[in-house]
Formats: C-alpha cells, structure tokens, sequence
C-alpha cells in the first residue's frame, strides 16, 4: 500500500499500530488516540488484511480495522463534547 506522498505503508506498519493501540486502549479506555494509518486499504484488500491480521495477537480482521482506527479517535471529540484526559500520537 502507498499513501499519497507515494511513501509505503507495510504489514508491519498496520500490525504494529493495531497491536499498540489495542493495548492501550484495553489499558486507558478513556484516553483518545492519534496515528498515522487508517483501516481503510484493508477493505480493499483481503490478502493485506489476513497478513495483518497473522502478524498481531488480534483475534480477527474486525478487531484489527477498529483496533487500527482508534488512531483517528481525535476526529470524535467535538462528539463526545470533550476531549480525553490524556492523547497519545503513534508514529
């Protein structure tokens, strides 16, 4: 996969912010996440998200997506009405 500057986005890239975001979330359930990737490519490639998905601890291709997506969770705070107590930014 390549982002729109043309630069890579690896199967290690995805598991990586799928596996630490879980985690932290798990860990800090009221903490708001900030992360470079999104789940989107994984709708359009199933081989992707199996790879992903085999390369985490994750128990499906669902949890992976979501677990990936809580990097765009800032996107929901006027949502919420708040912000977290505490954002964490994953590179």
């Amino acid at each position: 996969v390549e982002k729109s500057d043309a630069s890579p986005v690896t199967v290690g890239d995805f598991a990586c912010q799928a596996s630490v975001l879980h985690d932290l979330h798990m860990a800090f359930p009221e903490d708001s996440f900030i992360a470079e990737e999104s789940s989107s490519a994984l709708d359009d490639d199933d081989e992707l998200a199996k790879q992903i998905l085999v390369a985490t601890a994750l128990s499906d291709i669902q949890q992976v997506k979501q677990s990936v997506d809580l990097g765009k969770d800032y996107l929901h705070w006027e949502e919420r009405g708040k912000r977290a107590p505490r954002v964490w930014c994953l590179d």
